[in-house]
């Protein structure tokens, strides 16, 4: 995982920022309604390695807590809903690599109905990751070998951008039932990585 300092992490993402504040403040008039959705971010297919045999899961319990908001159809894009989120992801780790990892998320998204209560999202998002730990190594298999691996010492922050497609179906006329790909980094052939979510939304 890449990863900054401090100070980098504010110049590479204050702009994101102030732009997604306009975007926001110039979409507060039109007529929107809120959810909740509670789901868990999954680890890049095939990427995390689980355990000391060097296996790795495609599926991880990472819970993440949102809100999203429906702003209705726009005036310069077709006839899609515009339904943007922001929210909070919390990592599972290791106990034994003795270190925090959390995500602060933003997407960008629209809503085309297909059929019936079926929906389909597409957008774009952004993902800030904080890293906390007190250092220090330890020893896993990698293949036929061992390796030694440095735990993360102190913050660090890390910044991607996601290209997302997904399925929304409504159960009711307030519970919904998601499902998301999310393709991480899509402009570099060595960071490119897929995760998915999966979610359940509660209009309030």
């Amino acid at each position: 995982m890449r990863t900054f300092c401090a100070k980098e992490k504010q110049v590479r993402t204050l702009p994101i920022v102030y732009l997604s504040t306009l975007i926001l403040i110039f979409l507060l008039p039109f007529k929107a309604y809120s959810s909740l959705t509670i789901g868990t971010l999954n680890p890049p297919l095939k990427k995390i390695q689980i355990d000391d045999e060097g296996n790795s899961s495609s599926f991880e319990f990472d819970p993440f807590v949102g809100i999203q908001h429906n702003f209705g159809t726009l005036p310069f894009w077709l006839s899609h809903p515009f339904v943007p989120e922001a929210g909070f992801v919390y990592h599972q780790v290791d106990v034994s690599e003795e270190y925090n990892k959390f995500s602060l998320y933003l997407l960008y998204e629209f809503s085309w109905n297909l059929m019936g209560n079926l929906n389909l999202l597409y957008g774009a998002g952004n993902f800030v990751t904080w890293i906390t730990g007190s250092g220090g190594t330890m020893t896993r298999n990698n293949g036929s070998s061992t390796s030694t691996f440095y735990k993360p010492m102190g913050n660090s922050f890390s910044f991607n951008t996601s290209t997302n497609l997904g399925l929304e179906f409504q159960t009711t006329s307030s519970l919904s039932f998601l499902g998301k790909a999310l393709l991480f980094d899509i402009l570099s052939s060595k960071k490119r990585t897929i995760r998915y979510t999966v979610s359940l939304k509660y209009k309030i």
